[in-house]
């Protein structure tokens, strides 16, 4: 049935319009009989409809008969009827699939192309006015431009026989509105929110505002959980905030949606659509806030009996209900975003989509963070350590007096060296023989094994992490370590490029599809796997799928007791590749098949220790060490927990434990790489961490260099292994070997902050310092959660422009990240403003030496002293650094600071004793 305020709404704005200007205010007395709200909505519609010069419907009457629930949607019988069979074009009708206001949508199958497609047929409410119609087409072809995986492609606008249609892609799955008639998980609902978001910064950034989202226009894909925002049909190209903006070469729309016509579903239209006035991308936030608020809570925020109270409520003062009412695990910061988008004044609102989409994203990665950190044994110290970059936006504040130089290299160095613990969690393979029970129920899935004849050999792979399908962190450690086994086993295999462990854990809890990885990490083939224990028996699926075309080449299930897990970690990698054709030296089948311990409960202890270790925190770093020690009594052999040990203790040094002084630290990583290496001498990570302790401890570049390379030698495609190579080179001052590591290092992974960043930090370091700011700014807009120290980085290549303003912006947020004291971070911006850098630097370096630690800072209170031309004194703490053996001695050839030493026979002699080239 109509809804009756609709109903008179449309006949008292009628009747208004038809009447002279002078007549309308004693009509609307008698006709609205005290009612105001109603009264102002007639007149708003008056109002917008004589300023925008025309309007398709009346702005409210518009959004009740078009694009309202079903019992208020105008039909148009005649529409594009269609009989399945029936041909329109090349494309033969298969079904009806729905109808609206807007006409008919009937599945098809595109002839030529051989696909199925969504045809839209447009009804005569639209194709009868002929520039209502023009416009329509040039607002679909500017959608048809947008390209993003969470939006409907369209593929064409067409007719046929006077019939006028849109035909998209048909995605197979269930609409929001349809996925609410059961409650939604809140990470579901923020993944879901953020792919929705990511949809719309894509329209907003060539200023295309959709106007209708709501559960209806949102579909999700049935095979991968990707979310596809539709109905782009009915954006809106805006064409007052960026006239310059073209899409596909053709100028914005020249009609303009006047500020009458209202889009939307009533329940889901900002206040600015339900007043009739011009919106922006900030009413689509709006109404995308509303859909999370209902997905989180059940419920629309403004909920009544009639489309006339419902906009009330949207018009009105009136706050949603906070969500806390419906449940009770409601982060605060996520009511505070709910908050934001529903804030009803635009101006107060986020601005801007990116905003948003950056805002939900550090929500979603601190909740998986503080899930992650639950089952810790220290929660509270854990959320002050050191975490991965690409992991997410809670940085950590690490103790130093002085970051922007050598402090700041060293929290560098902690990041971009935790390959060398990252890459060990890679050689589970080499514990893959072990006693295979008594009889084991094994279960294969044979229907697919095979693949095509013909099939060519796969030369690149991507390794997805592999699902959790217990949802628990019991069973997170397995699933991370069966991914990482068949990383790092199939990199052993010559010729076969396989992405590294953070390029694949960039996916994590992504549903993303196989074509769209394989098209950003450049790969052939990509497989992903699922595990789930059950008591004591696991049970894991794996799929290998062409990344070209989405097409199944293989899977396997494997039904496995738990006791015969290390023989399963040795099966799976010979599995895989078979599948991939490629061909088996007689060394890569050696390297498939190396045991490293045959104690099961060694094998999990590491697994446990690997799974804290990754977390890059200083808590789990101490926890870690604790389970490569308990690993390490039960099999006192063990090479792969040694190699866990060295590696915690050279990139976390005395983080470890109190107990634990810098050298200290250095002594025990050289103790257990020495001995992993005595147990397995190609065991890379362990040669990896043995280079690091002859860089630091010994200042033997020779050694590092030699150890390096025989990490990567042992396997190519250890990403991290030319990642702190490449670092090395820099050191030595070979930049033309080192950028052609970093190349190496993009290969392998070419998508996750530490790549991108580290691409960067070889600019700078490199004098390359307009490349270094470009590529910082990649960074930025890529991973916006990027960590602080890096403010520092891109602060030095201002400074070294000239460009001071903008270095000490930087310089001051890094200050800021690092929770240094905001009495002294106003000391410093107070310097700069009375005396500029040097009064920055003069400043800063007073705040060194005054600090207890000042002993501690000796190249820091240097590298200052150097800056501000005082160069005595600057080789007098260089001297005192060089007395202390200071590990950091091995950046004073590369460091930005002590260039203009560089020309005092001093600074030679340093060199040669250092052990650095001249």
């Amino acid at each position: 049935m109509p809804d009756p305020e609709w109903e008179k709404l449309k006949e008292f704005f009628h009747t208004a319009l038809a009447l002279p200007p002078k007549d309308r205010p004693a009509y609307l007395d008698r006709a609205c009989a005290g009612d105001g709200f109603l009264r102002q909505s007639v007149e708003a519609l008056l109002k917008s409809h004589e300023e925008s010069g025309f309007v398709d419907e009346p702005a409210y009457a518009a959004a009740a008969n078009l694009i309202v629930d079903d019992q208020q949607v105008e039909r148009h019988p005649e529409a594009g009827a269609f009989q399945a069979g029936q041909n329109i074009g090349r494309y033969r009708i298969n079904s009806l699939l729905g109808e609206g206001g807007m006409g008919r949508v009937y599945l098809a199958e595109d002839t030529k192309l051989r696909r199925k497609v969504s045809l839209k047929f447009l009804s005569k409410a639209v194709t009868r006015d002929h520039e209502r119609l023009l416009r329509f087409e040039q607002e679909a072809r500017a959608a048809s431009a947008l390209n993003h995986p969470n939006i409907l492609t369209i593929y064409e606008f067409g007719e046929d026989d006077g019939q006028q249609f849109i035909a998209t892609e048909f995605v197979e799955g269930q609409t929001l509105r349809e996925r609410l008639q059961r409650s939604i998980e809140l990470d579901d609902a923020l993944e879901i929110a953020i792919q929705i978001t990511s949809a719309l910064v894509a329209a907003h950034r060539v200023n295309i505002v959709h106007r209708d989202i709501k559960p209806d226009n949102v579909i999700i894909r049935k095979d991968d959980r990707l979310v596809k925002v539709l109905d782009f049909g009915l954006a809106k190209i805006l064409t007052t905030r960026t006239p310059a903006t073209t899409i596909n070469g053709e100028a914005s729309s020249r009609f303009k949606t006047g500020p009458g016509v209202v889009m939307g579903t009533v329940a889901y239209m900002s206040p600015e659509q339900a007043r009739g006035d011009k919106i922006d991308e900030r009413s689509d936030i709006w109404s995308l806030g509303v859909v999370l608020y209902e997905m989180i809570t059940g419920s629309t925020p403004f909920v009544a009996d009639t489309s006339n109270e419902i906009i009330s409520g949207i018009l009105s003062r009136q706050r949603a209900a906070p969500l806390t009412r419906f449940r009770h695990d409601i982060p605060e910061r996520l009511q505070e975003i709910v908050d934001k988008v529903l804030t009803k004044d635009r101006d107060e609102r986020y601005q801007t989509s990116k905003d948003l989409l950056i805002d939900l994203r550090r929500l979603k990665q601190s909740l998986e963070l503080k899930a992650g950190l639950d089952g810790s044994s220290d929660t509270d110290s854990a959320s002050a350590g050191i975490r991965s970059a690409e992991a997410g936006s809670d940085r950590v504040a690490v103790p130093a007096a002085y970051p922007t130089s050598s402090a700041e290299y060293i929290f560098n160095q902690v990041k971009s060296h935790k390959g060398v613990a990252i890459a060990v969690i890679a050689l589970l393979a080499i514990v893959a023989i072990g006693i295979v029970g008594a009889s084991i129920s094994i279960y294969k899935s044979r229907q697919q094994q095979q693949p095509a004849i013909g099939f060519p050999a796969i030369n690149s792979i991507a390794v997805l992490p592999f699902v959790n399908g217990n949802a628990d962190a019991d069973t997170e450690f397995l699933s991370d370590g069966l991914t990482d086994n068949l990383i790092d086993r199939l990199s052993q295999i010559r010729g076969l490029r396989v992405m590294s462990h953070t390029a694949v854990f960039h996916y994590k809890g992504r549903e993303t599809d196989p074509r769209a990885i394989g098209s950003e990490l450049g790969v052939e083939a990509v497989l992903s796997g699922r595990l789930t224990k059950r008591n004591d028996v696991l049970s894991i699926t794996l799929e290998l799928v062409n990344a070209k075309d989405n097409s199944h080449i293989w899977g396997e299930q494997y039904d496995r007791k738990l006791s015969d897990l290390l023989a399963l970690q040795r099966e799976i990698p010979f599995d895989v590749s078979e599948r991939l054709r490629v061909k088996l030296s007689g060394e890569s089948k050696e390297r498939l098949s190396r045991t490293q311990t045959d104690n099961l409960e060694a094998y999990q202890l590491y697994l446990k220790g690997i799974h804290s270790w990754e977390k890059w925190t200083q808590s789990d770093a101490k926890e870690a060490a604790e389970f490569f020690d308990e690993a390490i009594k039960k099999d006192p052999n063990y090479a792969l927990a040694y190699s866990g040990l060295a590696a915690v203790y050279v990139n976390f040094g005395n983080g470890v434990g109190p107990d634990v002084p810098l050298k200290e630290a250095h002594r025990r990583a050289r103790e257990a790489a020495t001995k992993a290496l005595s147990l397995d001498p190609e065991l890379g990570e362990a040669h990896a961490a043995m280079a690091h302790v002859f860089l630091y401890d010994d200042w033997d570049f020779t050694g590092a260099e030699r150890e390096l390379r025989r990490a990567i030698e042992l396997s190519p495609s250890y990403a991290e292994g030319h990642h702190a190579y490449s670092h090395l080179l820099l050191l030595l001052g070979r930049f033309d070997e080192s950028f052609a590591e970093s190349k190496k290092l993009l290969e392998l992974d070419p998508v996750s902050e530490t790549s991108i960043g580290h691409l960067a930090y070889h600019y700078l370091y490199a004098r390359q310092f307009d490349q270094a700011i470009e590529q910082y700014k990649k960074d930025r807009e890529l991973y916006p959660d990027i960590d602080f120290a890096n403010n520092f980085k891109l602060g030095e290549a201002y400074s070294q422009k000239g460009m001071f303003d903008e270095a000490i912006a930087q310089f001051l947020k890094g200050f800021a990240g690092f929770a240094y004291e905001p009495a002294k971070i106003e000391e410093l911006k107070k310097a700069f403003a009375k005396s500029g850098m040097k009064g920055f630097y003069q400043k800063l370096l007073e705040q060194d030496k005054d600090a207890p630690q000042s002993e501690q800072n000796r190249l820091e209170i240097a590298e200052l002293y150097a800056r501000l031309g005082e160069k005595d004194a600057a080789f007098e703490w260089l001297e005192k650094a060089y007395a202390a053996h200071d590990d950091q001695m091995v950046r004073l050839k590369e460091e930005l600071g002590y260039d203009n030493l560089r020309s005092d026979l001093r600074y030679a002699d340093l060199l040669r004793r250092v052990g650095l080239p001249q």
